[in-house]
């Protein structure tokens, strides 16, 4: 398996595929309403909706600061969907026990709400006919996907009793308990004493990918990135604390860990995170800059699912945000820097995306639509783009600026804003046209 960066044919300026779209019909988003609960967070960051999903005819809201824990001093984060039908947000009278909800996860005939930043003993909350509850029996600090491959046994990716050991919990009886099945092996670097230092600055998985009938990780450091160094001889060092550093250490650029149910094993796989963004990133700003590695912007995969035959996910959260001596650390914010991948089984692809920090080139949510042959991409800049098949883009509208979120029900395109604002359009249909022939000449030309 390899990772593999794949860019369009760029000729005189011209990007050519074999089809292109004219733009759809000038609609605006408008403005449907505001998330009161999420509207009284004490941060701008917590005010954010920065998760939207779409289940049984709703459109549930994820909002909330892990960083200033917003979600404990009013009680959680409380569950109130947009429901069209009624043209209003829907109070369910829950509120899950966690600083933020960021990931909503549909499983079967249940809705998952992780519980990004637990301010109880449950890792998750979970809806089954009609009613909310928290549930799960794990130790969590954080807990950011979770996915199941047969439909009864639950896997979750976090930090949870010790967020420097990166593990992998899994449980076969439906979240009654969980045991650790995967301990990741790679280790960093202490950037004061040079010394090897298991899960330096912690370290966790930040998605769980199901696809052919396996399961992906990837291991990820807050301030080292995917990168990292593992023994030689393939031993497992537990002590977190500093390790001598030795020539028994090699570099690991970074790779999935792939679990086969059929053999119970785990084994390498390719890197779902080839690309850094900005490698050239400075630190000098932060309080203690040689703490922090520009492989932070590689990500550390975001929200993974099946489109077109492929495994689609992006390198990261759009907005994460953590504290690192008391001032912001925005490194592996992303919104400047999201790309949007894409995995066949074999190889990875850069599907959109770019390398310089551009708003306009930056991905920081999508959606598929619910017949799933459309993929609708939101950029920093609240552009919105469509495909069906991961090659040819059509632009479709412009949201607006603040917007970091993005999902579709009932042939509605829904954006979610900054300061607890809900914006919808319906969507509109496309125009597609032919190549122009003098586009398709001139590509003859040039390869001659």
């Amino acid at each position: 398996m390899t990772s593999r960066v794949v860019a369009p044919l760029v000729v005189a300026g011209l990007i050519l595929t074999s089809t292109f779209s004219a733009a759809y019909a000038e609609t605006d988003f408008a403005l449907v309403g505001t998330h009161t609960f999420a509207s009284q967070q004490g941060t701008a960051l917590g005010r954010s909706l920065r998760e939207l999903q779409r289940w049984n005819g709703q459109l549930y809201i994820g909002y909330g600061d892990i960083a200033a824990n917003t979600g404990s001093p009013v009680g959680g984060i409380r569950v109130a969907p947009y429901d069209p039908q009624s043209a209003g947000f829907v109070d369910s009278g829950f509120s899950a026990p966690t600083e933020a909800i960021l990931n909503y996860r549909p499983i079967g005939d249940k809705l998952y709400a992780l519980s990004d930043d637990p301010t109880g003993s449950t890792p998750y909350s979970v809806l089954q006919g009609g009613s909310w509850q928290a549930a799960g029996s794990v130790f969590s600090q954080h807990v950011f996907d979770i996915a199941t491959l047969d439909g009864t046994d639950i896997w979750l990716a976090g930090s949870f009793s010790d967020h420097r050991l990166h593990e992998l919990p899994r449980s076969t009886n439906g979240g009654a308990s969980f045991g650790s099945i995967l301990y990741d092996r790679t280790c960093d670097v202490n950037p004061y004493t040079g010394n090897i230092y298991r899960g330096w600055g912690g370290s966790s998985y930040r998605f769980v990918a199901v696809y052919g009938g396996k399961l992906y990780v990837q291991r990820f450091n807050m301030y080292r990135g995917p990168r990292g160094y593992v023994k030689a001889d393939g031993s497992m060092v537990w002590s977190t604390g500093d390790t001598v550093f030795d020539d028994s250490w090699v570099y690991d650029a970074g790779h999935t860990r792939v679990y086969d149910p059929a053999t119970g094993t785990f084994t390498d796989g390719p890197d779902f995170l080839p690309v850094n963004p900005n490698p050239n990133a400075s630190f000098a700003g932060y309080p203690n800059p040689a703490e922090i590695s520009a492989d932070t912007y590689r990500g550390s995969g975001w929200r993974p699912v099946e489109f077109g035959g492929k495994l689609v996910y992006l390198n990261a959260l759009p907005t994460r945000q953590g504290l690192l001596s008391g001032a912001e650390l925005v490194v592996a914010e992303m919104r400047n820097y999201g790309l949007l991948y894409s995995f066949d089984g074999s190889d990875v692809t850069l599907v959109r995306g770019g390398v310089n920090g551009l708003a306009s080139e930056s991905v920081i949510d999508f959606s598929i639509d619910e017949a799933g042959t459309a993929l609708y991409a939101l950029h920093a800049d609240g552009q919105v783009y469509r495909t069906n098949d991961l090659a040819d883009w059509s632009y479709v509208a412009s949201a607006p600026g603040n917007v970091c979120s993005l999902e579709i029900l009932d042939s509605v395109l829904y954006a979610g804003g900054t300061e607890a604002q809900l914006y919808a359009m319906p969507i509109p249909e496309p125009a597609t046209l032919t190549l122009l022939a003098a586009g398709a000449c001139l590509l003859l030309r040039r390869r001659r």
